[in-house]
């Protein structure tokens, strides 16, 4: 005769599973009326993490880099007509002639990579003047078909230097009195859409990858002349 099995046990805080075992209690179980802390470093509910301290980061970054573009020679001391002039001369002087830019009988296959490194940085620092113009053209081709975008930056731009020039605590806009403080805040505000309408960012890296192919292109092409590989000799 078989043996009655023994009744299930019915106490509180236990379910039959699915195998007839006991199903054990979660781990933890938040009670009514408690609010999970936040941990550190964790994503936000949304699933987006915001660190702190990112914008004040690439707001000091995006200077480091304009203040070493500025030390190279790359972008203008001071952004004034004056300023911009005198940078303009100081690049005619460094500028070299076409004829010695487009030199057909030096454009030949690096055979290695490290000839590669060597003909770009020589070319680099030799033709920067040059280059620094064709980059130039680069930017006002991709402005030019991208007429939104050119009239947003024009808009954005020539604010900026009217709010500037009225060198007051308030300005009349629309009839309402602000103060310049609100004025440049509003700004900022609507490059973000004006700029997202434009296409800046591909238009950016548009110009990114075009500026690389055709001066990394021609410096990796193009033997060094003569006269910067005596200066690197010497």
């Amino acid at each position: 005769m078989a043996t009655p099995l023994p009744p299930p046990d019915k106490s509180a805080g236990q379910l039959s599973g699915t195998l007839g075992g006991p199903m054990a209690p979660p781990p933890y179980a938040p009670t009514a009326g408690t609010i999970p802390m936040p941990v550190p470093g964790a994503p936000a509910p949304g699933g987006f993490a915001a660190p702190a301290g990112a914008s004040l980061a690439a707001g000091m970054a995006a200077q480091v880099a304009s203040e070493r573009l500025t030390t190279a020679g790359l972008l203008p001391a001071q952004w004034s007509v004056e300023g911009l002039r005198e940078y303009r001369a100081a690049k005619m002087q460094e500028w070299r002639s076409m004829g010695d830019f487009f030199d057909w009988t030096r454009f030949r296959r690096p055979g290695s990579w490290e000839m590669v490194k060597e003909r770009v940085n020589a070319n680099l620092s030799y033709y920067h003047a040059n280059y620094l113009f064709i980059f130039v053209c680069i930017c006002i081709y991709a402005l030019i078909t991208s007429p939104f975008l050119l009239l947003s930056l024009a808009f954005l731009v020539g604010a900026h230097i009217m709010v500037r020039r009225a060198n007051a605590p308030t300005i009349v806009v629309l009839g309402q009195e602000l103060s310049t403080t609100q004025v440049n805040t509003y700004l900022a505000i609507l490059t973000i859409p004006l700029l997202w309408l434009g296409s800046a960012g591909s238009t950016v890296f548009w110009i990114v990858g075009a500026s690389g192919l055709v001066i990394g292109g021609h410096a990796a092409m193009l033997e060094p002349p003569v006269e910067r590989a005596f200066e690197q000799n010497v």
